[in-house]
């Protein structure tokens, strides 16, 4: 762009002194053609008005052209403020020229359209200088900063990352320390992306630093076509040096008529219209000679080589080896020479020479991984705000796994090119994946990206399938994926899966989506151990979502010792002891609540938090203790249970008697502040262990909490009234289940025929339920205090909401019977009727559908009072006649059949 100003600024100077030298001549000819014409102008009220719309739409135009840093060029700048300048300068300095004004706007059309031209150069002088003015930043800081890295070489020695600058210098000694003229051609071998370009770039610097030495000319035959390269490679040579010796033009252009070098350049084609011909030798001895007079060796850099078709190639062979092999001139190209060979393998008289048209070839050295390691690191997190214990996060997991960064990641192209598709996301969700597998799956999709799309496509399902260990496996990795030694690491069969990690159901997705979509952020979880945060909102807005399983793996990812703080431990134990509290049944088996209480987690915890043990005892008791309903003794009780059945593993802060009186005084607190008995209550007090059969495992209550329970029950008995009946379990069939009752109803009221006197106390006759609950407990006690089992006799729980009124009814009827045989005499004169009494009582029972104890009790009286009547007959002489025998007989035999069922 400067080039450009200096043009126009030189054209400009040329004009003025011109315009100043035949000013006289100019302006007589301006006044007797361009005035007159002027003159006749009607500047009346229509055509202001035509002339002023039409500077507005002007205006209008170059407004918004100019709000996007619209670039004019310098000619037209400096025309427009020249022009506008010598027209003001008459208009204001001199009285040879007056402006006739107009009707409406009382000033004259040419101030108008020169005042705007002299504004509009003005405008495009500042808005071209703007630009041109950009203060230049260095390209490796900028680098460094950059959150998307460019794929360009680098041009200067302070951008060399991988060390080439040794090996710029090494070439260049002994290109200087060369004592012989004769053309040499110098070959740079490496694969696309091992830094060719980049170590050129460095060459060419070191050439320019030494301008008295050396000439610089770089060639690109990929800007001309295959039967141009020649003829455009020696116009480039042409102009290069003509600016050291004009003969050069006569030269080249007997030159390239003797090698029949024709263009269609028009610049060259005038340049060479008269020439004369001479042999080729001469020709090329004249060049020879005036290179030589230049003191100067000629560095022609080839660029693009290996990005040419086979036919240009050979073209640039040519100029190497035959038309440009002049003296002291000197080709240096980098190319991928497996690359430029596969390209001649259907020439073969080219691929069987190809190694001889460099006259040195240097295979660039390969670098240290170290050295894309070291600019991997940095460059990856650079610009994305990472603190230092992020950013040793990210170079820690590319450390301990660098055997797999530079294997996929074989130069530095790579590397830049991984730093833009990982960059561009890693912050975004850097807290929500495990950080090692995020960079690894990233890897699979640079070097394999149909692998990556296939992985995802085929797995993808697996994240929201629920399996026990929630862990995700890959199959097929031995056949389908090239990738696979990446991916046995991260989908290991008998590998362990954590938190987010990529094998883990609800982590899977967040790799390739790259976004947490119906996911609950890591940040929104980690939020609840924020002082600030009601972390009891958090916790039900994540229920509420369905997010019971994020919010348990992320909770069981955290690791109590990494906690920062005093009080984040507090919100930690905090946190827990609500999650027990409202949702115990579920944190019961899948958190390890455990670790609040073990001995060596706190101690270690006290110690980096500089806290006494006493000090963190005496918070966990009083939280455990609980209060406000909400009590957790869920965590407590595990703890106990541990202690009883003798299963604890670890030794802990409590001894199994402090765990028994958290229980007690927690029990204690909820009945002052909710006297009677609701499920909370009745868990507190199961939870009271006082002892486990080591064989049966039964549980014996703590006597002082059954007390407390007790009490609270009389002087409040309408919950524990309310909940005293209900099914036995869950069955797969409404008609299948049993009726019980509270199964420590014996330890609470010491025996039943307390809790019998309680429940028929008449003080309790107007409680909702009590119908049931007596109706409940007869049939109870006439089934031995046994739950009462139904099978195909309709919904079990639609009798416990009919409280049992039917059930009743057929205690009743048992009751009667049982009554009814007790009361038989056995004599002569009532043989036979005793008889049919057992036989009719039989025969209700039998059709009795309350299958409990006391059906089996009277059926056993029925059989008992049987066989007294037999011994009896037999033993005692009846007089009866062979009528009442048969009738006997035919009693005893049905007897006998049902009995027998």
């Amino acid at each position: 762009m400067k080039t450009e100003w200096i043009k126009a600024i030189i054209t400009q100077l040329a004009a003025l002194f011109l315009f100043i030298a035949l000013n006289a001549e100019i302006m007589g000819w301006f006044d007797e053609y361009i005035l007159p014409t002027l003159s006749r102008m009607n500047e009346g009220s229509i055509s202001s008005i035509i002339f002023g719309v039409m500077c507005l739409s002007t205006i209008v135009f170059w407004v918004n052209r100019f709000r996007y840093h619209y670039y004019v060029k310098p000619i037209y700048v400096l025309s427009s403020i020249s022009l506008s300048s010598v027209y003001w300068f008459y208009r204001l300095f001199t009285d040879e020229y007056i402006v006739t004004e107009s009707d409406i706007f009382h000033i004259g059309f040419s101030d108008v359209i020169f005042g705007g031209l002299f504004l509009f150069g003005i405008i495009s002088l500042l808005v071209d200088f703007i630009e041109l003015d950009e203060p230049t930043s260095n390209e490796s800081q900028n680098e460094d900063k950059a959150l998307l890295l460019e794929d360009k070489p680098i041009t200067k020695r302070e951008q060399d990352r991988l060390g080439f600058g040794d090996e710029v210098d090494t070439l260049y000694q002994r290109i200087i320390e060369r004592e012989t003229t004769s053309a040499l051609s110098i070959g740079i071998n490496a694969r696309w992306g091992d830094g060719k370009s980049s170590f050129i770039n460095l060459m060419e610097e070191k050439f320019l630093q030494n301008k008295d030495l050396f000439i610089v000319i770089r060639f690109n035959p990929r800007y001309s076509t295959n039967d141009k390269i020649q003829s455009a490679f020696f116009e480039e040579l042409y102009s290069e040096l003509s600016k050291y010796d004009s003969r050069f033009k006569s030269s080249f252009n007997d030159y390239l008529r003797v090698i029949d070098v024709m263009t269609d350049n028009k610049y060259l084609s005038a340049l060479f219209q008269s020439s004369t011909l001479f042999n080729r030798v001469n020709e090329k001895s004249r060049i020879n000679g005036a290179i030589r007079r230049l003191k100067k060796r000629v560095i022609v850099i080839i660029e693009d080589l290996d990005r040419l078709t086979g036919d240009e190639i050979v073209e640039v062979f040519k100029l190497i080896d035959g038309n440009a092999a002049f003296d002291n001139l000197i080709f240096i190209s980098a190319y991928d020479k497996g690359r430029i060979n596969s390209l001649l393998e259907s020439k073969d008289e080219w691929a069987a020479f190809s190694d001889k048209f460099f006259t040195w070839e240097r295979p660039l050295p390969l670098r240290s991984s170290q050295l894309l390691l070291d600019f991997l690191i940095p460059n990856l997190t650079s610009g994305l705000s990472f603190n230092d214990e992020e950013i040793e996060d990210v170079k820690s997991s590319i450390i301990a796994n660098s055997s797999f960064f530079t294997f996929y990641l074989k130069n530095l192209r790579d590397v830049k090119r991984y730093i833009n598709l990982v960059k561009p996301s890693l912050k975004r969700i850097y807290k929500e994946v495990k950080l090692r597998d995020f960079l690894l799956i990233e890897l699979v999709r640079y070097r394999y990206p149909d692998e990556h799309r296939v992985l995802y496509e085929q797995n993808s399902h697996k994240d929201s399938e629920t399996n026990f260990e929630r862990k995700i496996t890959i199959d097929g990795l031995e056949d389908q994926y090239n990738s696979k030694d990446i991916l046995k690491v991260l989908f290991h069969a008998d590998g362990n899966n954590s938190y987010r990690s990529i094998n883990s159901v609800g982590g899977f997705s967040i790799y390739f989506q790259e976004h947490l979509f119906e996911r609950i952020s890591n940040e929104k979880l980690s939020s609840m151990l924020k002082k600030e945060q009601d972390y009891r909102a958090i916790i039900n807005e994540v229920l509420n979502n369905q997010g019971w399983n994020q919010l348990r793996e992320y909770l069981g990812s955290l690791n109590t010792l990494a906690l920062p703080s005093w009080e984040a431990v507090v919100r930690y134990i905090d946190i827990y002891i609500y999650l027990s509290a409202h949702y115990s049944e579920t944190l019961y088996s899948i958190l390890n609540v455990g670790i609040l209480l073990e001995k060596k987690v706190v101690e270690r915890l006290c110690i980096k938090l500089g806290i006494s043990i006493d000090d963190y005892k005496s918070t966990l008791y009083d939280k455990l203790i609980g209060g406000n309903n909400e009590y957790p003794y869920e965590i407590v009780k595990q703890q106990l249970w541990a202690y009883k059945s003798g299963e604890l593993r670890h030794e802990l802060v409590f001894s199994e008697d402090q765990l028994l009186i958290i229980l007690k005084k927690s029990l204690k607190n909820l009945i002052k502040n909710n006297p009677g008995y609701t499920p909370l209550h009745n868990n507190i007090l199961r939870a009271c262990i006082a002892f486990i059969d080591p064989t049966s495992k039964k549980v014996t209550l703590d006597v002082e909490a059954c007390e407390m329970v007790l009490h609270s029950i009389e002087s409040n008995p309408n919950e524990y009234i309310n909940d005293f009946v209900y099914l036995a379990g869950v069955s797969s069939s409404p008609d299948w289940n049993s009726i019980t009752c509270d199964p420590f109803w014996r330890q609470i009221f010491l025996s039943a025929e307390n809790l019998k006197d309680f429940i028929f106390n008449e003080k309790l006759d107007a409680l909702p339920n009590i119908k049931r609950v007596r109706n409940f407990w007869s049939i109870y006690e006439a089934n031995s205090y046994e739950p009462i089992e139904f099978q195909e006799q309709g919904p079990v729980q639609a009798k416990i909401d009919s409280d049992l009124v039917a059930e009743r009814k057929l205690l009743d009827e048992i009751l009667e019977i049982e009554t009814l045989v007790n009361s038989i005499a056995i004599s002569p004169d009532s043989f036979v009727a005793a008889y049919k009494v057992l036989k009719d009582s039989l025969e209700r029972l039998s059709s009795n559908t309350l299958y409990i104890k006391k059906n089996g009790d009277v059926r056993k009286s029925i059989l008992k009072k049987r066989d007294e009547l037999k011994l009896y007959r037999e033993s005692e002489p009846l007089k009866i006649t062979p009528e009442i025998i048969d009738k006997i007989k035919s009693y005893e035999d049905y007897l006998d059949e049902r009995l027998r069922h």
